[in-house]
């Protein structure tokens, strides 16, 4: 009988487990034989990659803005795309090819978890938050999120970046429901965002202000820092 730790590969909780090397893979979707042409099989093929930890976030993000854009121009379900969208949605399946190679280390840290580091920043696009465990030896990513900015409102950047600070908070929380006795540590390269965050919630209009109060609920607000563009 073949042990388990001399197999290839494994199903784990959705993702491929190598115990040789210990590492973590993504199951490429089933049935991608044929390229998407329309919006409904460029969504089945987007929705049927499972990433609950959001190893492959950037990627996922590009897949949810071209598809943003396809649904701004209107096309029904099975439309066939328009040329400029259809080239992109075919480098994003040539792009898909490549999951099968994806691996990342099981464990986070080798020795004990020190610390949980959570950057957050955001474009006019899209916001993300990844949270990176850090032990005496090493670091790795535990897990992270990404989501595409909606076409309305209309907001500023300086918002857009405290969205993405609630983004992080949402996964602080989760941690440290996980992690009880292990100080997490915000970083963001927005000051206007983590003004906003450090100050009296009750003197901002009603956006700024809820957002900063979901925060306050979520995380410790001495723990919000400021980090550099080029090194968030």
């Amino acid at each position: 009988e073949q042990r388990l730790e001399d197999a290839d590969s494994t199903k784990v909780l959705g993702y491929q487990w190598y115990p040789r090397d210990d590492l973590l893979g993504i199951l490429p979707p089933k049935g991608v034989e044929n390229k998407p042409t329309t919006k409904r099989t460029l969504l089945a093929m987007l929705a049927a990659i499972f990433d609950p930890l959001g190893l492959i976030s950037p990627f996922l993000a590009k897949s949810r803005m071209l598809l943003q854009r396809i649904w701004l121009t209107g096309l029904e379900w099975d439309e066939k795309l328009p040329k400029e969208l259809q080239s992109e949605a075919d480098l994003w399946y040539e792009n898909l090819t490549f999951l099968k190679d994806f691996r990342t280390p099981r464990n986070a840290v080798n020795g004990k978890l020190q610390a949980i580091h959570i950057f957050v920043d955001s474009s006019a696009d899209c916001y993300a938050a990844v949270a990176y465990a850090v032990g005496n030896l090493s670091s790795n990513i535990l897990m992270s999120k990404a989501r595409v900015h909606p076409n309305s409102p209309k907001m500023s950047i300086p918002r857009k970046e405290l969205q993405a600070c609630v983004l992080g908070s949402k996964i602080g929380a989760k941690l440290k429901r996980l992690y009880p006795d292990v100080p997490i540590h915000y970083w963001s390269d927005s000051l206007d965002a983590l003004c906003w965050i450090k100050n009296d919630t009750r003197n901002y209009k009603e956006y700024v202000g809820n957002r900063a109060s979901y925060i306050h609920e979520r995380s410790v607000i001495s723990n919000w820092q400021h980090i550099g563009t080029d090194s968030n």
